[in-house]
């Protein structure tokens, strides 16, 4: 059984090393896939108002039915400690959020807004003053107002009232769970401003219906998602506030129902000529390019960009053509002898005009490598120019190898001949030794997973037939009452 359960943590702790290169010597760009992405068209908004003030009012409402109803001794009952401790904290939370005109009140809201989005666009100022004047009309399909978050005190007050204590020695309780469940109200808007500073949405401010809706307008533009809370990650909330009025607005994304790659492009400096590029990261389909010329979001692994920060290089002659392999016409940079040396993320290293040796721990062996070229590795340290990079994570760009860009160089005008020719390794020895590695290291975890499971499998069989004789050999001795020496000639 130990030998059992060590083989097991064996086999549990494998893990396979992976080493490649991609070469781009010969080739013009070198081109990651990032991830997909989609292009934003508009906003749909969910608006939630919320009247502090009114929370206020009815705190002492409660206050001064305490002052009316309880007895003069409620300092003695065993209540009176934590309605105390729940006054204070109610206390606090009116204090931090009804506004004042004292600097020190103001900052405090002031900075969350700054923090959570800087200067509200012109969108967001209409939609706060609008309903500050009351002329904001719901029949804008864009916008949607919440009303339930104005009547939510309305029914916080009816859930309280329907609270009946039946002995009036408990009235105490009473007011216990009374201001309970208003400070428990009050928090919540409390965390809706925290989490709102890292764009978390606060659900408990949202209906079903409003999930609902939320979920459906992602559907029509085909977003990805898993769950409701994933779902609600591509939504941005900012909070405005005037006088004692939040106002608590949640975006959602609308797109269309194209789909992008979103592609990270680098100049071979290697070639004669290397070309000349406006933008080095690019959303492309069948028949459009985009340059991305301001950061764009990036939620659950979708790249979502807003038509400012893209500009339509479509009818480029060169970059789109080259990666369509058609006609390309480019204009060039100077030749360099730069070389370049980038972790474009863990486990993926650009060797640009590169000409030296690099160390992997996947086999202990240098190489001697001179070119452009890409090192994908996993499980394994990668050493280059006394600089060590380590590789544990799985999930890393796709690298798009020269030999699959679509480049036809015959189709390529004579500005591309003296560099392109037909893409082939320059160190074919060193690369293929590269590539024997890989078959190596996968077949030896192949073979030490599989050996493990076949011993494994051989002790069970061992340990079952072990187990069956000596079932078989005591009922034996239940009905024929054999002699010792008939017992030891059994026993192997």
């Amino acid at each position: 059984i130990n030998l059992f359960r060590i083989l097991f943590l064996l086999i549990t702790c494998t893990y396979a090393s992976k080493f490649q290169v991609f070469e781009y010597t010969k080739a013009p760009i070198i081109s990651l896939k990032l991830t997909n992405a989609k292009i934003v068209k508009g906003n749909f908004n969910l608006v939630h108002t919320i009247n502090i003030t009114e929370y206020e009012i009815y705190y002492n409402q409660i206050k001064e039915a305490m002052t009316l109803d309880v007895k003069d001794d409620i300092k003695t009952d065993i209540w009176y400690p934590s309605i105390k401790t729940l006054q204070n904290k109610i206390q606090n939370n009116f204090k931090n959020l009804k506004v004042k005109r004292s600097k020190r009140s103001i900052n405090w809201i002031g900075s969350a807004l700054k923090w959570l989005t800087g200067i509200p666009d012109h969108e967001d100022m209409v939609i706060v003053n609008d309903y500050i004047n009351k002329v904001l009309m719901n029949n804008n399909k864009q916008v949607v107002i919440n009303q339930q978050i104005n009547n939510k005190i309305k029914e916080l007050v009816t859930y309280i009232n329907n609270i009946t204590i039946k002995q009036r020695n408990n009235i105490a309780q009473l007011m216990y769970f009374k201001l309970q469940r208003l400070e428990k109200e009050l928090e919540e808007i409390i965390y809706s401003i925290h989490w709102s500073k890292t764009n978390i949405i606060n659900s408990l401010l949202l209906t079903d219906e409003e999930i609902e809706l939320a979920i459906q307008l992602l559907d029509e533009s085909e977003f990805p998602y898993k769950t409701k809370e994933d779902a609600l990650n591509y939504a941005t909330v900012k909070i405005g506030i005037i006088e004692n009025n939040l106002v608590y607005i949640i975006d959602i994304p609308m797109t269309d129902k194209i789909v992008y790659e979103a592609l990270l492009i680098k100049v071979n400096q290697a070639i004669n000529k290397p070309v000349k590029i406006e933008y080095n990261k690019i959303l492309i389909n069948e028949t459009t390019t985009f340059g991305i010329k301001n950061q764009c979001n990036t939620v659950n692994d979708l790249i979502l960009c807003s038509p400012e920060d893209l500009v339509d290089i479509t009818n480029s002659t060169c970059l789109p053509n080259i990666i369509r392999s058609r006609n390309s016409t480019c204009n060039h940079l100077p030749k360099t002898n730069q070389q370049e040396l980038e972790e474009v993320q863990e486990g993926l290293i650009l060797l640009n005009n590169y000409d030296g040796k690099i160390y992997t721990t996947c086999n202990n062996v240098d190489y001697q490598l001179k070119g452009t070229f890409i090192i994908k590795f996993q499980n394994c340290t990668v050493t280059v120019q006394d600089k060590s990079f380590k590789a544990r994570t799985v999930k890393n760009y796709e690298v798009l190898p020269a030999s699959h860009q679509n480049l036809q160089i015959n189709k390529v005008k004579s500005i591309f001949s003296d560099e392109i020719h037909q893409m082939q390794f320059n160190n074919t020895e060193e690369i293929n030794k590269l590539k024997d590695h890989s078959v190596i290291v996968w077949t030896s975890n192949f073979i030490l997973i599989y050996g493990s499971i076949v011993i494994i499998m051989v002790i069970i069989i061992i340990y079952k037939y072990k187990n069956t004789k000596t079932i078989n050999l005591v009922n034996h001795r239940d009905d024929a009452s054999p002699r010792r020496d008939q017992l030891c000639t059994d026993v192997p």
